[in-house]
């Protein structure tokens, strides 16, 4: 399985040393590399198995949008440091997107980052992949091919729709592909200065 060598999940994970406590949300499934590789701090990850579920968060054919509470089962006052995304919103509509940004936005902290990866252009499909976190600095991807994601968002479409992040950092990578990271503005993102 090809690897990818991330050059911003290093700065998600930030300066955080083995004994700090770590809240991650993980829109993707629980993986025996990413739990071991995690297992490292103090950890609580939410893992909530997005894209398996996808069809659950899109907003209906009667323009009804989902109820995120109903799906996500977090605690009350969590506050959540790193959101790693995948390129599970390319799932989602836009409406839905905005949705899901406005549950989340009671467990988002200033120093609260997110990490994922979104099509770099809505006119070239974005395949499908499987995203495995190795470690800070690595991830196994697996393209599924003949697929492609039914809703691929653009950085600024993910910016609209989470209105109190905004982008960090970006770099473009193969395959109409962008692994983008977010954070608050104004907000020093874990050694990196807004």
């Amino acid at each position: 399985m090809p690897r990818l060598a991330s050059s911003l999940l290093p700065l998600a994970f930030g300066e955080i040393e083995q004994s700090s406590r770590l809240v991650v949300l993980d829109l993707g499934r629980p993986t025996p590399e990413g739990i071991a590789f995690l297992n490292n701090f103090r950890c609580t990850v939410y893992y909530v198995g997005f894209r398996d579920r996808a069809h659950l968060f899109r907003t209906s054919e009667g323009g009804e949008v989902p109820d995120f509470r109903q799906f996500l089962n977090i605690r009350e006052g969590t506050q959540f440091d790193l959101f790693l995304l995948w390129d599970c919103l390319n799932f989602i509509d836009f409406h839905s997107m905005c949705n899901l940004s406005e549950y989340l936005e009671q467990f988002v902290s200033d120093r609260t980052c997110m990490h994922g990866f979104l099509a770099f252009s809505t006119e070239v499909p974005l395949a499908i992949t499987k995203f495995r976190l190795l470690n800070k600095r690595e991830v196994d991807v697996e393209e599924v091919m003949g697929t492609s994601c039914p809703f691929p968002h653009t950085t600024q479409q993910l910016e609209d729709g989470f209105a109190a992040q905004s982008v960090r950092r970006g770099v473009l990578l193969p395959h109409n592909r962008r692994e983008v990271l977010f954070g608050q503005y104004g907000v020093s993102l874990h050694g990196y200065e807004a």
